[in-house]
């Protein structure tokens, strides 16, 4: 029997192999939280169209008295898209437009606080993308949206051929060369039409249109002196130059920076790139390609853990909606966007097939950093033994000593399961893989957010254990407290009563889709609210979507209860053991508590048990020392300093990441 080890908290134990005895290293833990607003019932739909492909349908408008907006699409007999506001007392004002079509966005305009909206509209021939974008900043009324919106890409644009349509819209801000008082806004659209060559395979490049605007253009609503731009990697795939590619991407935009990156499946490739797209001039000019290989083979270390009938070849790509947002991480400039990476296996005849029943895709952040001009990842559920060193984590072997963690009593290796996917089948779980994160860059909060089917989709595989889970998929939340160097376990929240994480606001509720608001708002005391935008049906059964609902909700959610890896840890007996910076490369600062006058060793090991450094081994009077570990001989991961002294012995984690 394979199962998920834990549905809210997997630890990982970690044994001296040497010694037997066990670490004090830091672990993950679970963020306290608490329903800042319970969920609400906003409004009733039938849409089985997805509100944002690669940006939220959530926004927070920072205008005086804070209000969250939403946007929704309806069917309804006033019209077809909803709109609301909700002001941080509960109060809520609503309105519905008649605008036919699909998707919706919403993103806050950072120099008046008011939020903008995109839509697409279709009357099934014709398709055209929108701006439109409230008052509220100005008059004080919410929702005060100004009608009719603004077309701004449509069948007129200009682009590649006659035959591109161009929907599914995103909006970035970023700095402007106008100067500091300026922003320049780029509203992107991607293609729908299939390439532009022999394959005819989908290929969404996009068409960028960008504005420069200051305060009193934005509060006049002056959007005319739109400028119409592509990216030329994206149209060579489209055209098939010199070859097809299937791009998922997400655009962002950091001071000077547009940045566009995701993951692309080319011509006769198995498994997809990784790849960043980077304009340093504001999105004029050319755009420098980066572009890497992103299958990760494991099938060595897979072989002597798996049956020969179910082979691992590689863990690769499985992300189709997210979003990217900028990180700043130690002085240094990330983006980042949230997907999953799988474990492809070879059934015999089946090159590249997920296997749903043992359920291996998992969360990760991706990220490019545009100092280094280097890719990375971290394991956001679960992690390995070290989250960030770019190497993806065994569910089998979390602590990284290339043995299996655990075996059942059959003697079949264990591993920690996931499905971040609400929808249980394989089919249209491609349809259904989002993962979204938020941020409070002035406070270096991170949050990542899924919907896990996991529990789910063993029931619909036909394990009786998971009879209960039938219409319950979870929340899932993961946070950081610093910039995503380190993050918590994942907070596991669901309706269903017989679970250890059901949550009674959730009872009764079929949960599908979960959108963040990009901006966690700070309420002071390390506290952040999680603004939430979720959309529930009546059962798991994918585009049926005959009575779904969307619920607003947000979480009060303690960032500061997120330990770093270089919190002080104490052992009893003996005093503290702590280092700085942690992680670290090439050299950290160890400090340590001697409690009593006596023989004091401090050696550092390897995760194995290997000891690889004496630091110290002399008499020290009782107090407080430090001492400079020079790691430039060893390779990155995670190492202990073992401290042994009169009073007793302890044990901290160090984290080198080169």
């Amino acid at each position: 029997m394979k199962v998920r080890i834990s549905s809210l908290q997997f630890l990982v134990i970690l044994v001296f192999l040497f010694s037997g005895s066990m670490l004090a290293g830091a672990e993950r833990i679970v963020v306290d939280w608490e329903w800042d607003t319970a969920p609400i019932e906003m409004v009733e739909h039938n849409r089985a169209d997805f509100q944002g492909n690669h940006q939220a349908p959530i926004a927070v408008s920072e205008v005086e008295d804070d209000r969250v907006y939403l946007i929704q699409r309806i069917f309804g007999t006033e019209g077809n898209l909803y709109t609301a506001s909700i002001s941080f007392e509960g109060e809520i004002v609503e309105e519905i437009a008649d605008y036919p079509g699909i998707s919706a966005a919403l993103i806050q305009e950072p120099l008046t606080g008011n939020c903008l909206g995109v839509f697409t509209t279709s009357d099934g021939m014709y398709f055209e993308n929108y701006l439109f974008y409230n008052q509220y900043a100005q008059n004080g009324i919410p929702l005060s949206w100004i009608h009719p919106a603004i077309v701004v890409i449509d069948g007129d644009t200009p682009t590649f051929t006659d035959n591109d349509v161009f929907i599914n819209p995103q909006l970035v801000i970023g700095a402007s060369p106008e100067g500091a008082s300026y922003r320049r806004l780029y509203y992107i659209a991607r293609n729908m039409e299939c390439s532009d060559g022999v394959e005819a395979l989908p290929s969404e490049n996009a068409v960028i249109a960008y504005l420069d605007y200051n305060a009193e253009d934005m509060l006049a609503g002056e959007f005319e002196e739109w400028t119409y731009i592509s990216i030329p990697t994206l149209d060579g795939w489209n055209q098939e130059v010199p070859e097809w590619g299937d791009p998922d991407y997400s655009i962002t935009a950091v001071d000077n920076y547009l940045v566009c990156m995701g993951s692309v499946r080319l011509d006769e490739q198995a498994f997809g790139d990784m790849f960043c797209l980077v304009n340093d001039n504001y999105g004029e000019g050319d755009w420098e390609v980066y572009q890497t290989d992103w299958a990760f083979d494991i099938t060595e270390e897979a072989g002597e853990v798996l049956p020969a009938t179910m082979r691992v070849y590689q863990i690769e790509f499985f992300s189709n909606n997210f979003n990217m947002l900028p990180v700043n991480r130690d002085g240094e400039q990330l983006v980042c966007w949230a997907g999953n990476m799988g474990i492809v296996f070879d059934l015999v005849n089946h090159i590249g097939w997920y296997d749903p029943v043992n359920q291996m895709v998992y969360p990760k952040l991706f990220n490019f950093n545009l100092t280094t001009e280097e890719f990375g990842f971290t394991d956001i559920y679960p992690t390995g033994a070290v989250a960030n060193d770019d190497n993806p984590m065994l569910p089998w072997d979390l602590d990284e000593d290339g043995e299996v963690d655990e075996y059942d009593p059959g003697n079949n290796p264990m591993w920690v399961h996931d499905w971040p996917i609400f929808y249980p089948g394989l089919e249209s779980a491609f349809y259904t893989n989002e993962n979204f994160i938020a941020s409070n860059s002035a406070e270096g909060w991170l949050a990542y957010v899924w919907m896990d089917g996991t529990n789910a989709q063993k029931y619909f595989n036909g394990d009786e254990n998971y009879e209960g889970w039938a219409e319950y998929s979870e929340i899932a939340i993961c946070v950081s407290g610093d910039n995503g160097i380190t993050w918590s376990d994942p907070v596991f929240l669901n309706g269903n009563p017989n679970s250890e994480n059901f949550v009674a606001e959730l009872e009764g509720k079929t949960l599908c889709i979960i959108y963040p608001a990009e901006q966690i708002t700070d309420a002071g005391d390390g506290m952040g609210i999680l603004h939430l935008s979720i959309i529930g049906d009546s059962d798991m059964e994918m585009f049926n979507w005959s009575d779904a609902v969307t619920y607003y909700a947000s979480l009060a959610i303690d960032f500061e209860s997120v330990s770093e890896v270089s919190a002080e840890e104490i052992s009893p007996g003996i005093g503290k053991i702590t280092n700085y910076p942690n992680p670290f490369n090439p050299d950290t600062k160890i400090v340590y508590e001697v409690a009593a006058a006596g023989d004091v060793n401090l050696s550092i090991y390897n995760i194995k048990g290997q000891k690889i450094a004496e630091l110290v081994n002399e008499y020290k009077s009782e107090g407080e020392y430090e001492v400079n570990w020079q790691a430039d001989d060893v390779s990155s991961g995670v190492y202990f300093v073992r401290m042994k002294s009169v009073t007793g012995e302890g044990v901290h984690k160090l984290v080198l990441m080169k």
